[in-house]
């Protein structure tokens, strides 16, 4: 069975590529191991809830055992889940992420993490999905880029809508470490002259992307909510 894993995330919104050449600047400069070690282009289909038992049995022929029985724990275990199909670099991938604590499973500090690389095109997948009662919610573009910074991993996006953003991110794998892995990620954000993005906020530039999504997708085109 595989280890439950938890997602420590900070995000920054760094708008214009000025902010990101600065920031780069100065992981370089903290770590003389920084480096990336990916380049990749995103589609990621985000949905409202549908038949999780519908879904499941859908699903049952692409997954093993051990991998639909952790799938159907997290959409079965919570009451606040996000599902998503992710199209990345020719790959295909369910991505579900469950809040452990009945918050907000899109931005909740505290996830727990499933993910699957499917033998499907994001087409057939989502299909699969609509025809288990889910429906989309949005969809979303960006290009990103993926560093080793320390011990984290950071990541840096071009996104459809919100422009520039950056992920600092830590995988823990016991829940007692939240707290001190959300103060190490921002001790280094403070010390590298950056500013977590409020969670209100986020959640607003979220809740307007969902509503004009068709606007943004697959574009450059970018708007400011603050």
């Amino acid at each position: 069975m595989p280890k439950k894993q938890f997602e420590i995330e900070v995000k920054v919104l760094l708008g214009s590529k000025n902010a990101v050449d600065t920031c780069l600047a100065k992981l370089r400069k903290r770590d003389p191991h920084f480096l990336i070690h990916k380049r990749s282009s995103q589609l990621n289909h985000y949905f409202l809830s549908g038949n999780v038992e519908k879904l499941l049995t859908a699903l049952s022929p692409f997954l093993k055992r051990n991998t639909k029985k952790e799938l159907s724990e997290i959409l079965k275990g919570v009451t606040n889940y996000s599902l998503r199909t992710r199209w990345e670099d020719g790959k295909t991938t369910l991505v579900a992420k469950a809040s452990t604590h009945g918050k907000d499973s899109v931005h909740d500090l505290k996830r727990r993490e499933f993910e699957t690389i499917l033998p499907l095109s994001i087409e057939e997948l989502d299909k699969l999905l609509l025809s288990s009662g889910f429906s989309y919610q949005s969809k979303w573009s960006r290009v990103r880029n993926t560093y080793s910074y320390k011990d984290l991993t950071v990541c840096i996006d071009k996104n459809a809508g919100y422009g520039y953003l950056a992920e600092f991110e830590k995988v823990i794998y016991n829940e007692k470490d939240v707290e001190k892995a959300k103060k190490a990620i921002l001790a280094e954000l403070t010390d590298l002259d950056l500013e977590e993005l409020p969670n209100d906020r986020l959640n607003r530039m979220f809740s307007y992307y969902n509503a004009h999504w068709q606007e943004y997708y697959q574009t450059e085109v970018t708007f400011i909510v603050e």
